[in-house]
């Protein structure tokens, strides 16, 4: 595979997560605010496809090898310790919003207890522990290409029945600042992926990756964005949308995309929760105590955690761009 289209396959992997899957990120943050919304797409592609190229430059240039440098490079030592906290309550929120996530699909579409869901999701979670999975990595390579081609297939047969909706009074104020805040929040989870990866890229494979992903973002979200929009507000009574309209048209999408979703929601916690135990210190006691605090976030039904917890990580991710953007500024071009 070219190096450009791995790179773009690696960004739009790294944004179809759980909340995007589902419908639920989409839902929020663009569908709300009617017509608006797509203007808000459009926005959040720009600003995902400047701040990856941003990413990818500064590592270049300064041969960064992962995230904590380009942090160190940016900020005085007083406020690394306030970055490190900030990614790690990213963390340790994601992970809570996952296990939720799980307890949805098994409550809501396999018929089976949410506290079951929760809890076999989070004995993965503990069964791997402080463990690098290099399995994980070949899981994303399949669930990727399939994921996006039933995201695609779904939401193009809900085309047909597109209206725009009214625009809704939201904690977010308005389309803009949503579209700010949504695209903060993934640099911040894409910049830990992208650090390691521009280092040694060619400035071509950059820009033409960062391209690729930024059309598929833009394909894929704007799919999604008509097909919740043609079944609102029937959507709103579900917490993983999508999968509610897979179950419209047909029985055996309906479970090979709950099993996908599924899938993305246990790969994403599981490195949630790796990389946790790993910026901990190594102590036991203080690992199960963490998970158990995520244990007891996931009870909070998955669509207030993606409503409320979301914006959070969105303001958290200012830091990051402030960091890059410093960087970025600093460059020899």
């Amino acid at each position: 595979m070219v190096i450009w289209l791995k790179l773009g396959m690696i960004i739009i992997g790294s944004l179809v997560g759980a909340g995007f899957a589902s419908g639920q990120e989409i839902m929020l943050f663009f569908n709300r605010y009617g017509e608006k919304g797509f203007l808000g797409i459009v926005l959040t592609g720009g600003l995902l496809s400047f701040f990856s190229w941003g990413t990818l430059k500064v590592s270049h240039n300064l041969k960064l090898k992962n995230y904590r440098e380009l942090i160190e490079l940016s900020l005085s030592s007083r406020y690394q310790f306030l970055a490190d906290f900030a990614f790690t309550a990213v963390l340790f929120g994601g992970l809570g919003v996952m296990l939720s996530a799980s307890g949805a699909i098994f409550h809501e579409y396999f018929n089976l207890p949410g506290l079951f869901g929760i809890g076999f999701l989070l004995l993965i979670v503990l069964l791997t522990g402080q463990k690098q999975l290099l399995g994980l990595y070949y899981i994303n390579i399949i669930l990727t290409p399939l994921l996006v081609i039933f995201l695609i297939v779904i939401s193009c047969k809900e085309l047909s029945a597109f209206k725009y909706v009214a625009a809704e009074n939201h904690w977010l104020q308005n389309w803009l600042s949503a579209a700010i805040i949504y695209a903060s929040y993934n640099i911040l989870l894409l910049g830990s992926v992208l650090v390691p990866l521009g280092r040694e890229m060619k400035a071509a494979d950059i820009i033409g990756g960062v391209i690729f992903g930024t059309i598929l973002f833009w394909l894929l979200a704007g799919l999604i964005y008509f097909a919740l929009a043609a079944n609102y507000p029937d959507v709103l009574k579900y917490q993983v949308p999508l999968l509610y309209l897979a179950g419209k048209k047909h029985f055996v999408s309906y479970w090979l995309f709950g099993i996908c979703i599924w899938l993305a929601v246990a790969t994403t916690a599981v490195s949630d929760g790796v990389a946790l135990a790993l910026r901990l210190p190594k102590s036991r006691r203080l690992l199960f105590f963490v998970y158990f605090l995520s244990f007891l976030v996931a009870l909070i039904p998955f669509q207030y955690l993606v409503k409320y917890l979301y914006p959070l990580f969105g303001y958290a991710g200012f830091l990051f761009l402030y960091c890059l953007l410093k960087l970025l500024i600093g460059i020899k071009w």
